[in-house]
C-alpha cells in the first residue's frame, strides 16, 4: 500500500495543521516579492480582520463577486455576500450572474458615453464557471419557483441578447 501524504503547497499557499486547525499562509511569496523589490527591511504589522468577515465565512451565506478588464487591466471588481437567499447552488450563480450583468450593463454604458471610444462598442465578455447556469441563463423560459429568480433571469436573457 502506498504511503498517502497530506498536501501541505497548493497553489502556492503553504499549509499548516495546528492542534486548534488549520493555518494557510502565502508568507513566503509576500517575502519573494519584497526580495525582488528591494524592501526586505519592512517590518511586518497586524492587519485586523472585520468580525463580520469570520462570521461569514462560518455561516453558509453565499459569496458573489466578479473583476471586468479593459485593456489587460482591472476596472472594476466586488466580493460581497449576497443579499438573498437560494435553495441552490445553481440559483446562486444565477443571482452573481445577474449581478456581474447590471455591472457589465453599467460598465457598457459608461465607456459609450466617453466621446473618444471607438463605436460600435464591442460585446462585454462574462463568464461563469457552472455549464448548468449558463444553460439556464441561455434558456428561453425559466422554469422555477422563485419570482425574484425570474426577474433575474430575464434581466440576463435581455443583457445576452443586446450583447
Amino acid at each position: 500500500m502506498k504511503d498517502i501524504r497530506e498536501a501541505d503547497v497548493i497553489l502556492g499557499i503553504k499549509i499548516k495543521r495546528e492542534v486548534k486547525g488549520i493555518v494557510i499562509t502565502q508568507s513566503h511569496y509576500i517575502e519573494k516579492i519584497l526580495k525582488k523589490f528591494n524592501r526586505e527591511d519592512c517590518s511586518p504589522v497586524n492587519t485586523p480582520m472585520d468580525p463580520d468577515q469570520i462570521n461569514h465565512v462560518e455561516g453558509s451565506s453565499s459569496m458573489s463577486g466578479w473583476v471586468f478588464l479593459l485593456g489587460g487591466g482591472v476596472i472594476s471588481w466586488a466580493s460581497k455576500k449576497q443579499k438573498c437567499i437560494t435553495s441552490s447552488t445553481m440559483e446562486s450563480e444565477v443571482v452573481a450572474l445577474a449581478a456581474a450583468g447590471k455591472e457589465a450593463e453599467w460598465l457598457r454604458n459608461l465607456i459609450h458615453d466617453i466621446p473618444i471610444w471607438p463605436k460600435p462598442i464591442t460585446p462585454i465578455s462574462i463568464r461563469c464557471d457552472s455549464v448548468l447556469t449558463m444553460a439556464k441563463a441561455y434558456s428561453q423560459v425559466y422554469i422555477g419557483k422563485s419570482r425574484y429568480l425570474g426577474v433575474r433571469h430575464s434581466m440576463i436573457r435581455k443583457l445576452i441578447t443586446k450583447g
